[in-house]
């Protein structure tokens, strides 16, 4: 029981890690592009090291043939995401009246 409970957590743990990463990368490049003397530069490498990061990091959660493991990796980034995308977006004024 502990090693399903294990072999379900660290993956979506990892997901969540790597979500957060390749979206809070995403949010930091988009807000500085207007500022940027090269913005194709920084957009290109902006996306091959968050690219880069979520490869490798499936390879490694995926690694031995457990797609599984690459399953929960997945919905921790899909979590990581609709949590950044909550906290990031603006709220209107008429927002909860």
């Amino acid at each position: 029981m502990i090693d399903s409970l294990v072999g379900i957590a660290v993956p979506l743990i990892l997901g969540c890690a790597m979500g957060s990463f390749y979206f809070a990368g995403l949010w930091w490049t988009v807000q500085r592009l207007p500022l940027a003397w090269f913005p194709g530069l920084i957009t290109l490498g902006s996306f091959v090291l968050r690219a880069g990061v979520m490869i490798l990091g499936f390879l490694m959660i995926g690694r031995g043939g457990h797609w599984e493991r690459m399953l929960f990796a997945l919905v921790g980034v899909i979590l990581a995401r609709v949590v950044l995308v909550a906290k990031i977006r603006p709220r209107r004024e008429t927002e909860g009246v």
